[in-house]
């Protein structure tokens, strides 16, 4: 890795306005990753780093990893935290920051041929945050796979990656442009059953059948399941809530789901 000051440096340019150009950067298959837990997470997992911005304190403490980590040609900037947000035009949480590269989506048929498998599918859900929350929770609980449509939010946003805590370097992510196509595959190749969280779904998670190869698909709090989803998925189950409140946030609700599968699938495995 080549280690420089920021100030005066020509690779410090990758960072500069990135308030402005952390959208544009996701179509050059490049992401931004901001904060110590996140980069830490990132530099410990297997995705590509191609340069990063800190603070010589987060020099130090990163030093023994990054020799590991980085490549030769790998930049490491460095600066105060103060140039660093005049460089980057955004208040930073703390003074880190990193440019990765987005990995390669891996084919859906050869996630498709796992076993065990849990696939969790995104069905329009545009909120970053909430995409990246699920992220999270699809690592803690061992999914195999995330299938994100094409109107959901991108899960290598800089807000989508900041809120999966960085879980999003752990879990495979294939973008799909036809996510019924895929959904349609798994059930025919497969033998995969598709369920969808669904607050008006007629059977409550306690009794649904999570075993098999499964699907589990989230959609969009507002607009619900998109109609092409409706129609592959013979199972929508719902949480059971108090006359309080009639549905929960997606995020939430899939980390409830991703609990009670891993649970269901851990007491079957406990019985075999």
């Amino acid at each position: 890795m080549v280690v420089t000051k920021a100030e005066g440096s020509e690779q410090s340019r990758a960072f500069s306005e990135i308030r402005l150009r952390r959208r544009t950067v996701l179509k050059e298959g490049l992401f931004y990753a901001e904060g110590e837990q996140v980069v830490k997470r990132l530099l410990h997992s297997n995705v590509e780093v191609v340069s990063m911005f800190m603070t010589p304190e987060y020099f130090d403490q990163f030093k023994e990893i990054l020799e590991v980590r980085l490549s030769k040609s790998a930049t490491v900037l460095l600066a105060d935290k103060i140039s660093m947000e005049e460089k980057v035009l955004l208040k930073l949480n703390q003074g880190i920051l990193a440019l990765g590269k987005i990995p390669e989506s891996i084919p859906p048929d050869e996630v498709i041929a796992r076993d065990p498998l849990l696939l969790v599918a995104l069905d329009g859900i545009d909120h970053a945050v909430n995409v990246g929350t699920i992220l999270r929770s699809c690592a803690a609980f061992d999914a195999t796979a995330v299938l994100v449509d094409d109107r959901s939010a991108h899960p290598y946003s800089f807000r989508a990656i900041k809120a999966s805590i960085g879980g999003v370097f752990f879990v495979p992510v294939i973008r799909c442009s036809s996510l019924p196509e895929i959904l349609m595959r798994f059930r025919r190749v497969a033998d995969g059953r598709i369920i969808a969280a669904d607050p008006a779904g007629t059977v409550a998670i306690e009794s649904a059948d999570f075993s098999g190869k499964l699907c589990l698909v989230l959609s969009n709090e507002h607009s619900g399941l998109s109609s092409q989803i409706l129609s592959l998925v013979p199972l929508r189950v719902s949480i059971p809530l108090s006359r309080k409140m009639d549905s929960l946030n997606v995020a939430a609700a899939a980390a409830i789901f991703l609990h009670r599968i891993q649970n269901v699938k851990t007491a079957a495995s406990k019985t075999d």
